[in-house]
This record gives structure tokens, sequence and C-alpha cells, in this order.
């Protein structure tokens, strides 16, 4: 069960907040991928392309059945445990349903299962990924902890979620979910 901060975060993201949060990797900018009108507003935070996508970050391969095409969603099954010992970002064929504010130009979308317990909490309890991309504006260098969260986005987001520096001091190794090539070391 979760506590009062989270299912009060939980009522906000429903209700289309876009929030700062620390992940298994870098800090991240995010909100729920059913929300366009909340991935729009993160993009313009971010002053990022909508061209470019975004990932998806879940508690449970079983969340990403809407974005992420069936075959893949067997392939992801047969690789958590891959994924647990570190962070992977997989680049995955998108479900044909996927909207294109989260995919962007291309016919995938990354995903990761996350072992990050404040996203873990905020995504079972959603019963969803959350759209993830890293926190700072476009071309600058991402946030590492709650403090610079704060400075940098407290005016921008609609919450904050507090947590400890992250565990890697860069991002997630990117591969290609069927065929292993690595696009980001």
């Amino acid at each position: 069960m979760c506590g009062w901060k989270t299912r009060r975060q939980l009522a906000k993201i429903r209700q289309g907040a876009v929030f700062a949060y620390p992940t298994d990797t870098i800090w991240g900018l995010g909100c729920h991928p059913q929300l366009a009108s909340s991935v729009a507003r993160l993009l313009q935070i971010k002053q990022r392309s909508a061209n470019k996508g975004l990932i998806l970050l879940s508690a449970s391969v079983e969340f990403l059945t809407p974005y992420v095409d069936d075959n893949d969603i067997d392939r992801l099954r047969q690789l958590q445990t891959e994924s647990a010992s570190h962070p992977i970002s997989w680049i995955c064929r998108s479900n044909p349903d996927c909207p294109q504010y989260l995919s962007g130009q291309h016919d995938s979308i990354a995903v990761r299962i996350t072992q990050c317990e404040p996203v873990r909490a905020l995504s079972t309890g959603l019963q969803s990924p959350l759209v993830s991309t890293s926190a700072n504006i476009s071309g600058r260098s991402p946030i590492r902890n709650a403090l610079q969260a704060h400075k940098q986005f407290a005016h921008l987001v609609d919450f904050i979620v507090e947590g400890h520096p992250t565990r890697v001091a860069r991002a997630s190794q990117i591969r290609d979910l069927n065929s292993g090539r690595v696009i980001r070391n």
C-alpha cells in the first residue's frame, strides 16, 4: 500500500500533472502517457521536439502492452531479469495504437523496466508506465538531485518527487530489442 504523499501524487498525475523525479539512472521529467496535453506540456518545458519520441518507465512489462508490439512484449518478458541487473532501455516496435506523441517520427518506442522504488510505486499505483525524458532543458546537462530539481523546475512542474541522487551518473544503455545492437552505451 502506498503512503498519502504517493496517493496525492497519483491523483495529480491522473489529472495531468508534469513532474520531476529520480529514476534508476538520471533524473527525469514525467507525466501520464495517455494524456496528450501533459506530454505536450512536458515537451514545452524541456524545449524538446515532438519528433524525437520519449521513453516509458514501467514497474511491469504488462503495463507496456498498449504501447509495445505483442511480439516485443514477449521478448521483454524474457529479458526482464537482464534489465534488473543494470538499467537498459529497449527500443521496441510500437503497438499500432501507440500514440504518435510518444513515439515521435519512429515506428518504435523506448521502454525500461525500472527498479527505482519511487518510480515503481507511481507506475504500480497508476497501473501504467510513466513518460520519462531527462530532466533538463534540451542541450543542457541533466539534473542529478532534488536540490537541482527544485532550482531548475519548481516553477515549471506540478510537483517534485523527493528522492536520493540517482544510482548512476549517466543515462541508461539503449539497445535494440530484436537485434541486441547497442545504440547508446
